[in-house]
């Protein structure tokens, strides 16, 4: 629904361009990085809080869901949940912006630090393909030439992470009936409000971090960025990867309660189940629906592709091997 060109990353010219959504992908105050002085708010008359709208939207997403007498609705409201929980986990989505002496009125979450010489354009696209490990845009065209990867990573991913704790305490949502996990979700200091202020951390701590091979003053005023060095790759990979499981395990526990209350309101009846998961992992969720998230996949009878992009946005050259410590990254 972004796609504005027929670039390699918008695979599909017959679909017309749509951009009302734009600013439900990112949300946050913006960051004071690269020695930049540090204030209640660097970036005066640039503060995006009010334009980037991820974490209502997912909590807005979050609540229709569960209330909704709609199969449609629910179709549409599952993309968001999924699209949204991805991308909150990467970092860049997660800051209105990032100020310095070169961007003083912010970067648009590292579009505008362009790279020179450089097998990524920016630095928001280095974030959004893991640190170049997925490349491919995939669509239903190509599913079957990327999911055999896609589970490989996923399997992978999720067994690396089983019992290790989450430092925001999704897992809490278990023991909790519908209205509790949703006033847990979306009050003021609740977890998607907490979700935003770990992933600006690592925006500010490890994405924008100058001490691991990222240069962000170009050599002309202006100019493009050299590219980053295979330290400042590695470690992206290495964060991408801890982020991108821990956005499953979280969209699990909150899929298992909208699912709940999609029963509840009978969607199911009279639904066949015309499309069926392929991937089928118990207790977790990457890129996965599985127990009362295989029901919602019948729900949405093929109206909405379960595998949503932005979890992952390609197919993978190959497993980066990680040693997790924690489910999700403590900063």
């Amino acid at each position: 629904i972004k796609c504005t060109s027929t670039a390699p990353y918008c695979p599909l010219p017959s679909h017309p361009s749509f951009n009302m959504f734009d600013n439900w992908h990112y949300g946050g105050k913006c960051i004071a990085v690269n020695s930049y002085p540090e204030t209640a708010n660097p970036c005066p008359g640039m503060d995006r809080v009010d334009a980037g709208l991820i974490d209502r939207q997912l909590g807005a997403a979050l609540q229709s869901s569960a209330s909704t007498r709609s199969p449609d609705a629910a179709a549409f409201q599952l993309r968001v949940i999924l699209h949204l929980t991805g991308d909150m986990h990467q970092p860049l989505h997660a800051s209105g912006g990032a100020v310095d002496a070169n961007h003083p009125n912010g970067d648009i979450g590292g579009n505008a630090r362009r790279f020179n010489k450089c097998n990524v354009t920016n630095l928001h696209a280095l974030w959004d393909s893991a640190g170049n490990m997925y490349t491919l845009n995939w669509s239903p065209g190509s599913y079957n030439e990327t999911l055999m990867v896609l589970q490989e990573q996923a399997v992978w991913m999720i067994a690396s992470g089983v019992g290790l704790p989450d430092p925001l305490g999704f897992d809490a949502l278990d023991h909790m009936n519908l209205t509790q996990a949703l006033s847990a979700l979306v009050e003021e200091a609740g977890l998607i409000a907490r979700l935003m202020t770990e992933s600006a951390r690592a925006a500010k701590r490890i994405a924008y971090n100058t001490m691991t091979g990222l240069n962000l003053n170009p050599a002309k005023p202006g100019g493009a960025l050299d590219c980053p060095t295979e330290q400042y790759f590695k470690m992206t990979q290495e964060t991408s990867v801890v982020q991108i499981a821990c956005a499953g395990y979280r969209l699990s526990r909150m899929l298992r309660q909208v699912s709940r209350a999609v029963v509840a309101n009978g969607l199911l009846s009279g639904v066949p189940p015309l499309y069926k998961p392929r991937i089928i992992i118990p207790h977790a969720a990457m890129m996965v629906l599985t127990g009362h998230g295989a029901d919602l996949t019948n729900i949405l009878a093929g109206r909405v592709m379960v595998f949503e992009e932005s979890m992952i946005h390609g197919a993978a050259h190959g497993r980066l091997k990680v040693s997790f410590s924690t489910a999700c990254l403590r900063v």
